[in-house]
């Protein structure tokens, strides 16, 4: 068994030289405490900067404290520290544990371009390997979902998946502040939580040897993964088209049907489905494929359809995951969820500001306003639009507007003490309309990465900013 100080040097040489920049994940539980308090010291002598990344879902009521902890542990550590506090948004069918590491996740990618950091390391365990391995078998995943959780996956690396969680629990005798354990981890509503403190001990009091062959399961499926994708690469050819794959659907056809749920799967892959699903969720597309007849199928996020001579998959189109950033007035914010930008800032009066624009527009705002929100629209949305008689619910507004469906929740709403401002290319609201003084506040939307310009301004193009004229008012 690894030791976990070998396990950090082995992950440590992929370090390309000194001054790069990691995120390490930090919860502020054993797990992620003794990953960065083992990493910390290993990484200084290589000349690795750690910055200790923490995700507050919010969804307890001890998430708070638990992030305070994380800042300890980091401060004890003296490795800089990063709180995000995303809104956690549920997709349709999504359970609530599902979309917080979907959440989590994403926070963390964005932590770390935005840190300019290279890699993302989390301490998931040998422990968490079994369990995710189990909870598969349970749902009757296929060899993907045997090959267990991935130790690399892009700029994510897990280097502790060798180790047991009883190893990491020893390497933080003494250590102080001490890590503070999840209480939602004792939860037993959760499948993986009735697994770990249920039935898998239970099955290891039956079986000592169980979780050993369990844990080597991952390798040998990998190996005979790999020699499977040899021979279907040669007999069935992946096309990719743009987010979705197809495949000949003659040529699987022609394989053997034990192979076809593979064949499936590796299609099913290819459109983002990771780990695919095994045989068992794939049994109605095999049994339509055998008899010849059409067939839609959706799983997790992708669309698998048998239609007469292609078998197509692709990624299920769903609303944007909800926005909301905070910026300073004047300031600039980048949403890259929506692939754009705003700035807002006082400029002198100019003729335009009196015609409708549907990527920038002017304002007047309290006196004393030193911050705005910018965020996509929420239920219950309401504002006053310019020259109305009075409020209106957004959602009828938008509708009048004609904005497309598909559009509306992606308009960056600009909000100032809680209440609407302005609606890109439909109309700022009438408490906030000029009003003859010199000068103005000013919005402007631009594509992330567009230029601006020649008198600074983010963007001019009404098309620019992906909102698209109205035919409204914005002044």
């Amino acid at each position: 068994m690894a030791t976990l100080r070998a396990a950090l040097e082995s992950v440590l040489a992929l370090a390309r030289g000194p001054g790069e920049r990691w995120v390490v994940a930090l919860s502020g539980g054993p797990d992620s405490t003794s990953l960065l308090a083992a990493l910390a010291p290993l990484a200084r002598t290589r000349g690795v900067a750690l910055v200790a990344v923490h995700v507050d879902h919010g969804l307890d009521p001890g998430s708070a404290g638990r992030a305070v902890r994380a800042q300890e542990i980091a401060a004890a550590l003296d490795v800089p520290f990063v709180l995000c506090a995303p809104r956690v948004e549920r997709r349709r069918r999504e359970s609530p544990e599902a979309a917080a590491r979907r959440c989590r996740y994403r926070e963390l990618e964005e932590a770390r371009v935005a840190l300019g950091a290279t890699k993302i390391l989390t301490a998931h365990h040998l422990d968490d390997q079994v369990e995710t391995l189990l909870l598969r078998i349970g749902a009757g995943t296929g060899i993907a979902g045997l090959a267990g959780i991935p130790a690399e996956r892009g700029p994510l690396l897990r280097p502790l998946l060798e180790l047991r969680r009883a190893t990491l629990l020893a390497s933080l005798a003494g250590f102080f502040p001490p890590p503070v354990e999840d209480p939602t981890n004792l939860e037993r509503r959760t499948p993986r939580n009735r697994l770990r403190h249920g039935l898998l001990p239970h099955l290891l009091r039956a079986d000592p040897d169980l979780f050993a062959a369990l844990a080597a399961l991952p390798a040998a499926a990998r190996r005979a993964r790999g020699a499977i994708d040899r021979v279907l690469g040669r007999r069935v050819a992946i096309r990719r088209l743009g987010a979705g794959a197809e495949v000949d659907r003659r040529e699987v056809e022609a394989i053997p049907a034990p192979l076809r749920p593979l064949a499936l799967a590796r299609l099913l892959e290819a459109a983002g489905s990771v780990p695919p699903p095994g045989a068992a969720r794939l049994a109605p597309a095999l049994a339509a494929l055998a008899a010849g007849r059409s067939f839609s199928l959706d799983l997790d996020g992708v669309r698998l359809r048998g239609e007469a001579t292609r078998l197509r998959a692709a990624a299920r189109e769903s609303p944007p995951a909800a926005v909301a950033y905070t910026v300073s007035l004047p300031g600039e914010v980048e949403l890259s969820e929506l692939g754009l930008r705003m700035r807002i800032r006082r400029r002198p009066f100019a003729p335009w500001m009196v015609e409708g624009r549907p990527d920038r527009a002017a304002f007047e705002l309290p006196a004393g306003a030193t911050s705005a929100e910018v965020r996509t629209r929420r239920p219950g949305d309401r504002l006053r639009p310019i020259g109305a008689p009075g409020e209106r619910k957004l959602k009828e507004l938008l509708i009048d507007r004609k904005v497309p469906r598909a559009a509306r929740d992606r308009l960056p709403l600009l909000l100032v003490g809680g209440r609407i401002v302005w609606v890109p290319g439909v109309t700022v609201a009438e408490e906030n309309r000029l009003r003859g003084a010199s000068e103005a506040w000013v919005a402007e939307i631009a594509p992330v990465g567009g230029r601006g310009d020649t008198e600074g301004e983010v963007g001019n193009d009404p098309g620019a900013a992906g909102v698209g004229a109205t035919g409204g008012e914005t002044t």
